[in-house]
């Protein structure tokens, strides 16, 4: 079977340049479906074929070779021999077809493959690489590929990259998809290491630093069918890495960016988990469907997830630890969260981890606020402790409408450790069948602090407060600043009643008005407190404690134990239950009876 071969020769200077060659395939071997007319152009590199494969065997760190075509047939294979996983070879296509890998692809280091037509990797294609392969549709320049900087430009409307196939790197390896779109119904596979897919117009890669992937400039390609811009139905392994997924949009052009029905997976049987990141930018929507994993062994991983609108319907998403503290789970998002029958685990055996949907604690932090956020009845948080530490922290927020059902836990561990601490909040907040629970068995209750403007406890929300201080979880009912039409009050009009040692706060911008009975049956505190905003000067109007259609009651006590406490605006009341407890003046005590 004839073969072509092309060295590359070294000039005087020691730098290495390619020869003016140019590798054809002979007519007879038309059938086999080969990268075609290969020049090396910067590096040292031989090209050779032996009918259905191709061999590049590279000499120098990094070469450069530029092809007519590259596409694989199936049943033909390209193998590209080099020394070590760090070397890497630059494939550039300088015609008009897209590369099409049905067939194998090897490597022993990292292989870049450029090619502005287009790439796709099919059902039958497969990419096996000892560091790293990327595919990307966005050109780079000699100097910037041979310097390590990984700069990658597009023309305005890049072409997609699509993997149905395989893509697998080696421990410690990494791939990356770039383009205008990017699809993935296949498989990739490197464990310890990196995972990139972006879409957008400029693409920079960092192999060492921790931001693997950076993307600008909104790619002007149509998607057909409303597809987003980058797909992912299929799977995605890096146990123990990171896997990166940024479409590069803007607040003004609101698009679909980021769709995940498939399963994306760091998780690692060994060590800590990796980290998921998902965002779409400022004006990018993203969508979720599929299952995240990012468990680990000492230490649950980290999910991050951000956009425009960010959804989850029916995904799962898991950063939890067997052994170890829970890992972090943040979905925000410039307009809108939303959660659907979605799962959410940050749970740990030695603690629970954090999880933040639509905002931080109180607004604050580095985060961004979404405007609405919903969870569902079907939905579950999960930030407890599995086995002796304390709880974990879970805040539900939006700076507008806040609607949260289903189930948050935080709980402190059944051998030991505090009850951990939830948040929901919003100028309006509807919190009707939510089930919270931040209790602990052996440590410290936990908290569920409510915050909106305005508080209104209808039969429905009292169910919620009266099942949660059941648990033993301490609630704060909280309205830090008028707006959203309302005065800051506090409005009980449905009954709260509870006997357990669990404190309940009611803590107003402006008053407190009782229009339904509150008992307490157990040895716990009620704290109430009116203008509770710094200096208690900006509230304005009456700032009152009001006992109108309701009443407080204390159940008189029949057992020895801690009696209850009652604070009104910081000051402590002592509690007599009969004549006799006037004789010791201040002193109030459960008594047998």
């Amino acid at each position: 079977m004839p073969w072509s071969r092309i060295r590359a020769g070294c000039l005087a200077s020691s730098t290495f340049l390619a020869a003016a060659a140019v590798f054809a395939v002979a007519p007879s071997e038309a059938q086999n479906i080969l990268p075609t007319q290969g020049v090396v152009t910067s590096g040292a590199a031989s090209i050779h074929q032996w009918g259905a494969d191709l061999s590049v065997t590279q000499s120098s760190p990094r070469a450069i070779v530029n092809w007519g075509s590259f596409s694989i047939g199936q049943g033909n294979g390209v193998t590209f021999a080099q020394p070590s996983a760090s070397l890497a070879i630059l494939n550039r296509v300088t015609g008009t077809a897209t590369s099409t890998i049905a067939g194998q692809l090897q490597a022993n280091g990292q292989v870049y493959l450029v090619n502005p037509n287009g790439i796709a990797i099919t059902k039958t294609g497969a990419v096996r690489v000892g560091g790293g392969f990327v595919a990307s549709t966005l050109g780079i320049a000699d100097r910037d590929f041979n310097s390590g900087n990984l700069n990658f430009v597009g023309a305005g409307a890049s072409a997609g990259v699509a993997n149905a196939g395989s893509i697998q790197a080696a421990p410690g390896g990494f791939v990356g998809l770039l383009g205008g779109t990017v699809a993935n119904t296949g498989v990739v596979s490197v464990p310890l290491g990196k995972v990139a897919m972006g879409s957008g117009e400029q693409a920079t890669l960092n192999l060492t630093g921790d931001n693997f992937l950076q993307v600008a400039v909104p790619t002007n390609t149509k998607t057909a069918d409303g597809r987003a811009l980058i797909d992912v139905s299929g799977k995605v392994r890096a146990a123990g890495g990171s896997v990166v997924f940024k479409a590069a949009t803007v607040a003004q052009a609101i698009r679909s960016a980021v769709n995940v029905p498939g399963e994306l997976s760091v998780a690692s049987a060994r060590s800590r988990g990796g980290s998921i990141i998902l965002s779409g930018g400022a004006g990018g929507d993203v969508s979720v469907s599929g299952r995240f994993k990012a468990s680990g062994q000492t230490k649950g991983g980290t999910v991050a997830i951000d956009g425009h609108n960010v959804a989850l319907s029916r995904a799962k998403v898991v950063a939890s630890s067997a052994k170890g503290m829970g890992g972090s789970v943040t979905m925000t998002g410039t307009n809108a969260v939303s959660l659907a029958s979605a799962r959410v685990d940050a749970s740990g055996a030695t603690g629970g981890g954090a999880i933040r949907i639509g905002g931080d604690f109180h607004g604050a932090g580095d985060l961004a606020s979404a405007q609405t956020t919903t969870v569902d009845s079907a939905s579950t948080l999960n930030a407890s402790a599995t086995a002796s530490g304390d709880g974990g922290t879970v805040a539900v927020w939006s700076t507008g409408a806040t609607s949260v059902h289903g189930l948050i836990s935080a709980q402190g561990g059944p051998l030991s450790g505090d009850g951990g601490q939830i948040e929901t909040s919003g100028e309006n907040l509807d919190f009707a069948g939510l089930s919270v629970n931040a209790s602990s068995s052996h440590g410290k209750s936990g908290t569920w602090l409510l915050d909106p403007a305005d508080l209104t406890i209808d039969p429905a929300a009292a169910a919620s407060i009266n099942a949660t201080l059941g648990t033993g979880t301490n609630v704060t009912e909280s309205t830090s600043a008028a707006g959203a039409g309302g005065a800051g009050d506090i409005n009980v009009d449905a009954a709260i009643s509870r006997n357990t040692a669990a404190i309940l706060t009611l803590s107003a911008f402006h008053s407190i008005v009782f229009n339904a009975p509150m008992t307490i049956a157990g040895p716990g505190q009620l704290m109430l407190q009116t203008n509770n905003n710094a200096g208690g000067t900006s509230s304005g109007g009456a700032l009152t404690f009001t006992i109108g259609q309701g009443s407080v009651q204390f159940a008189v006590p029949v057992f020895e134990g801690p009696e209850p406490v009652l604070h009104i605006n910081g000051q402590v009341y002592n509690l007599l239950y009969s004549m006799a407890d006037t004789v010791r003046p201040g002193i109030s005590r459960w008594r047998s009876r």
